[in-house]
């Protein structure tokens, strides 16, 4: 089985003939909880995120899409090919899912351009190599997947461990130039299809809004402490959603300078999500934890679709390859997809229950219903940790953010040992790396975990945010805006906020 993933087959040779060849051009996002980017359910947060809410305003948004899994080597064939694997067992290569995204267009008569991360279900006769074997590999094992058995990650320094192999042997910032060969990519015509599997919001949280990286090693970001440590988390999470949604208002707007938006088809989707909230797995799926790892964004502008619509009912990620045989229409034949498996936009009765398979657990199957009412608690969970508009607030106090420090009777500074000081000694703005990323010990005196706390960086306030409790100590992990550094020497402090 591992052949089908280091040499997949060519593409059958068989033409299709589809009814009509609108441009077609999907972004595959990985690991992004829908949860974070709402400010209630079904409502995205357009102050954050600007670029996803106009999308959802045109185009057809599936607001209860489920994925069967917590692993993109089951839920990208379920995408990709209409195809559900039960386990692990079968790699995601070309030969064991002849008919899916890559080959249908190829045989359709579009130029396929495919650039995937992690899969390899594009034939090599159709797309090029981007990715190296050593990298597959490296992703391919650290995503859960061991030659057709799940790896055995029991405990935390486990964990640990497989995070640090993967960033050293295969790091993930490079994102950003995955996204700007995809954008040069798109071309004007009626026969250009093309598909970007790119790795964000995934760990490691390493971009700003902006596009620039912030410090911080990665590998922590694979375990989950107490709630304000992981607070700190999701806020990394976030920026770098934060510029995801930048890139994907980038690819829409080079759609339509170049004249293909109208009458292209569009998709957006992920292939799972993500757990943000102490006690509970980050990635493992749960019966406690669905609400965050299943609900997934999707999203599809149609061909010639006029105005957005949104579409309430729960379905499964399973039912996009369906939709988009029906979209080019084409009869995919009785082997191609689940039997079960129909179009989003069939008059099938709604999806109650999600057999859902895991990597490192055992099957379960959890009704819809409460998979939305998980969900509807994991947008609660994250609005009541960012209430404020500025993702800088963790610790309340938001009146604060920009203030001088200086004279606020309020503030008492506290002794702080910064886990990384060397980073304020010479600060270069011009550099890709910003030390934003702040962390390290405070002194207990009159803390809790309820206390809140001002970043203040060059005597301003560059962010609030709330300690958390490790072996007697009091540590913080929190990001500060960016805008308050400056060039060379930074002086990073931390008060406490008195009642």
């Amino acid at each position: 089985p591992v052949a089908a993933v280091l040499t997949p087959a060519p593409v059958e040779d068989t033409e299709l003939n589809p009814a009509t060849t609108p441009p077609v051009v999907m972004l595959l996002i990985d690991e992004m909880p829908i949860a974070m980017i709402e400010k209630r359910p079904g409502v995205i947060d357009a102050g954050r995120f600007p670029n996803l809410a106009r999308l959802s305003r045109q185009s057809t948004w599936y607001q209860n899409a489920i994925s069967p899994s917590d692993s993109t080597v089951i839920a990208a064939p379920t995408l990709l090919a209409g195809k559900v694997p039960m386990n692990s067992d079968t790699p995601p290569g070309s030969p064991d899912y002849p008919d899916n995204f890559f080959t249908v267009l190829d045989r359709s008569g579009y130029d396929v351009y495919g650039n995937e991360w992690i899969t390899d279900l594009c034939p090599h006769d159709v797309c090029p190599r981007t990715r190296g074997l050593g990298s597959r590999l490296t992703r391919l094992l650290t995503n859960g997947w061991e030659f057709g058995r799940p790896i055995p990650l029991p405990n935390g320094r486990d964990l640990r461990e497989a995070a640090l192999f993967r960033d050293r042997h295969d790091p993930l910032p490079g994102q950003a130039e995955r996204v700007d060969d995809f954008v040069e990519a798109i071309e004007v015509g009626e026969n250009s299809a093309l598909l970007l599997h790119v790795m964000l919001p995934h760990v490691p949280w390493v971009y700003l809004p902006d596009g620039r990286i912030m410090n911080g090693n990665s590998a922590t970001a694979e375990l989950l402490g107490e709630e304000n440590d992981v607070k700190g988390q999701l806020q990394r999470m976030m920026l770098q959603a934060e510029f995801l949604d930048s890139q994907i208002g980038r690819v829409i707007r080079t759609m339509k300078q170049a004249g293909i938006w109208e009458q292209s088809l569009f998709i957006a989707v992920a292939d799972h999500g993500a757990t943000m909230q102490a006690g509970l797995p980050r990635r493992q799926a749960t019966p406690e934890n669905v609400g965050w790892v299943l609900p997934v964004p999707l999203f599809i502008k149609y061909p010639g679709q006029p105005r957005g619509k949104t579409a309430k009912r729960p379905v499964s990620s399973s039912n996009l390859m369906p939709t988009f045989y029906e979209v080019l229409g084409l009869q995919p034949d009785d082997e191609s997809l689940d039997p079960a498996t129909r179009s989003l936009n069939s008059d099938q009765p709604p999806l109650t229950e999600v057999d859902v398979i895991t990597t490192l657990g055992e099957p379960f199957s959890v009704p819809t219903a409460e998979v939305a009412r998980q969900f509807r608690r994991a947008v609660t969970h994250v609005n009541s940790l960012f209430p404020a508009t500025s993702i800088y607030v963790g610790g309340g106090k938001g009146n604060l953010l920009g203030e001088p420090v200086a004279g606020q009777k309020s503030l008492k500074r506290l002794e702080f040992t910064s886990d990384e000081p060397d980073l304020y000694d010479d600060v270069d703005l011009a550099a890709p790396t910003l030390p934003v990323f702040i962390t390290g010990v405070v002194s207990r005196s009159g803390l809790t975990t309820e206390s809140s706390l001002v970043i203040a960086v060059n005597d301003q306030a560059a962010g609030t945010t709330k300690p958390w409790e490790s072996g007697g100590t009091f540590r913080i992990t929190a990001i500060a805006d960016p805008n308050a550094f400056r060039n060379g020497l930074n002086e990073v402090e931390i008060y406490r906020v008195s009642r």
